[in-house]
């Protein structure tokens, strides 16, 4: 929320969509979740800046919001 800090999804760590952050200048990449079989999407940060939510599919179809 503070411009700072990015949140993206990407497949960069392999075949799994999952979620980075990195500062607005392009550095630090820190990937945030890993969990196989798992893709994260859409990531948002919450109003207070301290959290991340998103929306995930998993390997079966399911798909769910969580919070990180």
């Amino acid at each position: 929320p503070d411009g700072r800090m990015i949140v993206f999804s990407s497949n960069r760590g392999g075949a799994d969509r999952d979620l980075y952050t990195m500062r607005a200048d392009g550095g630090r990449v820190r990937e945030l979740t890993g969990e196989v079989g798992v893709d994260e999407w859409f990531p948002a940060w919450t109003p207070d800046g301290r959290q991340v939510v998103y929306w995930s599919l998993t390997l079966d179809g399911s798909a769910r919001d969580t919070a990180w």
